[in-house]
Formats: structure tokens, C-alpha cells, sequence
């Protein structure tokens, strides 16, 4: 059994559906059509959606670190510099809203850089898988059989 079959959702090599509640043949068309809602739902497997959450995991997890240090790096100017006075507050308050303002914008350039790149790096390779792709095609219809 599949972990499809033990959570109550039908497995699609099995000979009968999960419909309404029971389990129907598939050749029984008046139980189909008395219970028209049939479960369909494809099951998840555990690695599938570790693995995509690793992956995910390991490329938002620099850039959320990333934001955490920008956050907590005001925080620790206001704490300091609350000593001084609210003036001195005002200032620093201030000053971080501005240079997070421009931090974001270059990151957002710098990710519309990477993506852009990404982009015309892909075009070429695929460019070039289909000029050799084009080659093997001419020097297989060349050769002689």
C-alpha cells in the first residue's frame, strides 16, 4: 500500500475509486453517477516536498538573513543612539528609512540583472544545443547507408 491509500486517497493502479465516501468499481457507472464528486487528488510524497523545501530553503534563506541584518542593524543604531536625545532618534530613524530605500532598490537591480542574465545564458545554450542538434541532423543525412 502507498502512503496515497493509507491517507484515504485513492491510488490510480488500484481497481476502484474513492468516491463520496466508498470505494466504487471502475466499470459501476450508476455508482458514478449517483456520487458525481470523485477525489482525484494526487498524493505528495514526503521527499518530493523536502526536497523542494530544501531547495527553496537554501535560496531564500541567504536573502531573508540578508533582510534580518539590514532590520536589525536599525534597531541597534536607534538603541544606541537613544541615549543622546529624540532628536538624535528622529535622525537615525531617518537615516535608515533612506538607506533602506536605496539597499532594496540595488537589490531589486541586482535580481533584474541575475534575471536577465539567466535569460540570455539560457537563449544561448539552447541556441547552441539546437546548431548542434542541426549538425548531427546534416552529417546523419550525409552519411551514407
Amino acid at each position: 500500500m502507498s502512503n496515497c491509500a493509507s491517507s484515504g486517497i485513492a491510488s490510480k493502479r488500484g481497481n476502484s475509486r474513492k468516491t463520496a465516501g466508498r470505494h466504487v468499481p471502475r466499470g459501476d457507472r450508476s455508482a458514478q453517477l449517483q456520487f458525481p464528486l470523485v477525489i482525484t487528488t494526487n498524493c505528495v510524497r514526503g521527499f518530493a516536498l523536502s526536497s523542494t523545501l530544501k531547495r527553496v530553503l537554501s535560496l531564500a534563506g541567504p536573502m531573508v538573513a540578508s533582510e534580518l541584518g539590514l532590520v536589525t542593524m536599525g534597531i541597534v543604531d536607534t538603541l544606541v543612539v537613544g541615549r543622546i536625545g529624540p532628536e538624535a532618534i528622529g535622525a537615525v530613524g531617518l537615516g535608515n528609512i533612506l538607506f533602506l530605500t536605496v539597499a532594496i532598490f540595488g537589490m531589486g537591480l541586482l535580481l533584474a540583472t541575475w534575471i536577465t542574465r539567466t535569460r540570455s545564458l539560457d537563449h544561448r545554450a539552447r541556441a547552441s544545443l539546437a546548431v548542434d542538434s542541426r549538425r548531427d541532423h546534416d552529417r546523419e543525412s550525409v552519411t551514407p547507408a
